[in-house]
């Protein structure tokens, strides 16, 4: 089951989807622009708590999030308004909580889980 993960300016949404695409539980929280750490660790609870309602294991994890984010490293460069975050890798941080390939990709206003049509390919290939 890929977990997927919506990092924006003012929330952060996770949801569990299956390979067809379909969002199987969700959650939502505000984002803490100044504080990486504990943004981490709320995003792998809202991860481990979605994984459990959907009664799935995580295989993978796809980040959508505002940017710039280094293409290469899934680094967050000068964002302004999450100035905590600058130089952080949300991609390399959760691949190490949850022993998975996590991927990321720079996202204008769209979440990372599919609205009617199927799987971002950021998420399906995770």
């Amino acid at each position: 089951m890929i977990g997927a993960v919506d990092i924006g300016g003012t929330k952060i949404a996770v949801g569990m989807v299956d390979d067809n695409g379909k969002v199987l539980s969700r959650m939502e929280a505000s984002t803490d622009p100044n504080r990486y750490s504990d943004s981490m660790e709320l995003i792998a609870h809202m991860l481990r708590k979605t994984a459990q309602r959907a009664g799935a294991e995580i295989s993978g994890v796809g980040i959508g999030s505002t940017g710039p984010v280094d293409p290469m490293r899934g680094e967050f460069g000068d964002v302004d308004f999450l100035p905590g975050w600058r130089g952080k890798s949300p991609v390399k941080d959760l691949s190490a909580v949850f022993n998975v390939l996590s991927r990321s990709k720079m996202t204008a206003t769209r979440p990372p889980w599919p609205k009617p049509g199927g799987v971002p390919a950021a998420i399906a290939r995770a």
